[in-house]
């Protein structure tokens, strides 16, 4: 971690009497692995990933198209599970998903790249 004295200016200053301090800090996370996204139920997708270490969650996107229009369809705030079931899905439509997992801490949130993308058609 590396430590910059700012003036008000934003400026190095070191002498400046009102200063604040600027902490850098980079944490990587591994980006999760889709394993597998089943539709065994009607208007549900179950969605399975290989769990990171380091991640203290995991988020959970679908989309109708496979390039554009993701929202988040859950998150998982502990890194206990590696499995998600998307509910309220249309039937008959295939829904494109990706995964994330995240690290929080004092720092701040950091996420990890995400998954490749995988398309299941429900039932």
């Amino acid at each position: 971690m590396t430590l910059k004295t700012l003036d008000k200016n934003g400026k190095g200053d070191k002498t400046a009497v009102s200063s604040t301090y600027e902490a850098a800090a980079h944490v990587s996370v591994k980006a999760p692995k889709l394993k597998s996204v089943k539709s065994k139920a009607a208007k549900k997708a179950e969605v399975k990933w290989s769990k990171s270490n380091k991640a203290t969650g995991y988020e959970v996107y679908v989309s109708l198209k496979k390039n554009s229009g993701y929202k988040r369809a859950g998150i998982i705030k502990k890194n206990k599970k590696a499995a998600f079931t998307v509910k309220k899905l249309k039937s008959g439509k295939r829904y494109y998903v990706k995964v994330r997992a995240y690290v929080k801490n004092a720092d701040g949130t950091y996420y990890s790249k995400w998954s490749k993308v995988k398309s299941v058609k429900i039932k």
